[in-house]
């Protein structure tokens, strides 16, 4: 049975590259690519969002993807493998539980949606000047 995660990544910026839109647009794309290989996903939409948290001329990239609950390692691994981290933790924040991983390159979030569809309209109310992508 279909599930779907939430997931955010934020990527840190090292010295060889500062983090633009440009530049995280093509590798959401290659890890896209990567899990379509791996598992079968109907589709991935995200959205790339200034983080006005942390710094400026910083993002982060939200993501909603269906799948089955057997391909949840795979993601991980992939995620893993894009912010150069390896170790996953529980957390829990307001009622909902995350699994985190911090790597050299970023932080990722994922958690199992309830209200897929109420996440959506979050997305869209909160980035309406942001281009909001669905990938098939």
């Amino acid at each position: 049975m279909k599930k779907t995660l939430g997931i955010l990544i934020r990527k840190k910026n090292n010295s060889d590259n500062k983090i633009t839109k440009k530049l995280l647009k093509k590798e959401i794309l290659t890890v896209w690519r990567k899990l379509k290989k791996q598992c079968n996903l109907e589709y991935m939409m995200y959205v790339i969002q200034s983080d006005l948290l942390t710094a400026r001329n910083t993002y982060y990239i939200h993501c909603i993807l269906p799948i089955e609950e057997s391909e949840y390692n795979i993601i991980q691994e992939r995620l893993s493998k894009y912010i150069k981290g390896n170790l996953w933790e529980k957390e829990k924040q307001l009622y909902r539980d995350f699994d985190i991983c911090v790597g050299i390159y970023g932080k990722v979030h994922i958690q199992w949606l309830v209200d897929v569809e109420r996440h959506k309209e979050w997305i869209h109310n909160k980035n309406k000047d942001e281009d909001i992508i669905q990938l098939y």
